[in-house]
């Protein structure tokens, strides 16, 4: 039976809170935040979303066509032979510091499979805050959204509500989903995108050079397909932290049980991978 692919990103910060990457870049060890190091691992950090994963895929679910959801993790530096065969390519916001960035021949590895019809799920953050100035969780996420011509803007942005409506095609079973905050995604132009959340009416938008504004664009959660024929999507979200298991406190509170966030992570990836779910 085929199964779908799932290649997730090892540096990613939800995922190294939860396991150790098969590999650290060159001099970086875990323990703090300093541009050497890495997160101390948890492992009390996505429990909740693999074994959804794990039973969404298993005989008998509800996902047509029934089979398999098989997770692999990536061994950095990607390249074309980890992405064989792949159907969704997921990053749950990469680490921030320097030496976690993609380097040029990763995103030229992930641009082509894309443009073979690979289908890429990133889950950002936020910009710097007042407090913090220098926590830019956007910057290693940007190349990657560039290539589908999304800009990040490392805005902070948030509000007292944290419940958003989800839009089609990946709302379903899972109307409104709950977040912490999140970036500006500005939109490619000219091309035509698919609105899945956007922002709650009273959430403001932060940046050191621009004080606190209304957000110049209201997107959440946006479908972006590569502009070239029969190439795969982006969907992009702007926050990664409400994936994090109930009880675990870093980098942000978990929210994977709260309104529908686990089935609208869950429809996020079928979405991407071809599959339906049939409630």
């Amino acid at each position: 039976m085929k199964s779908t692919n799932l290649l997730l990103d090892s540096w990613s910060t939800q995922v190294l809170y939860q396991r150790k990457p098969p590999s650290y870049p060159a001099g970086v060890k875990p323990g703090n935040k300093s541009p050497n190091n890495a997160p101390d691992v948890t492992g009390m950090r996505l429990n909740t979303l693999f074994g959804a994963i794990q039973s969404a895929g298993q005989s008998g679910s509800t996902w047509k066509p029934d089979q398999p959801w098989k997770v692999s993790f990536t061994t950095p530096p990607i390249d074309a032979a980890q992405l064989k065969d792949m159907d969704v390519y997921i990053s749950l916001t990469r680490f921030q510091h320097p030496p976690f960035a993609y380097t040029n021949s990763e995103l030229k590895a992930i641009q082509k499979w894309v443009e073979g019809g690979g289908n890429v799920l990133l889950m950002t953050n936020h910009g710097p805050t007042e407090k913090a100035p220098d926590d830019d969780w956007t910057v290693n996420d940007a190349p990657l959204a560039q290539l589908f011509g999304v800009k990040l803007e490392n805005y902070f942005v948030q509000g007292s509500s944290k419940v958003m409506s989800i839009c089609d095609p990946v709302s379903g079973n899972a109307p409104t989903m709950m977040a912490h905050d999140a970036c500006i995604i500005v939109p490619p132009s000219g091309v035509t995108v698919t609105t899945i959340a956007v922002f709650p009416p009273d959430w403001k938008a932060w940046s050191k050079a621009k004080g606190t504004i209304d957000p110049p664009h209201p997107y959440f959660a946006l479908l972006v397909p590569y502009n070239a024929k029969d190439a795969g999507k982006l969907l992009l979200v702007g926050n990664s932290g409400w994936l994090g298991d109930e009880g675990s406190p870093k980098p942000a509170q978990g929210l994977a049980p709260h309104q529908h966030n686990l089935q609208f992570a869950l429809n996020c990836i079928g979405y991407l991978a071809g599959l339906t779910y049939n409630p």
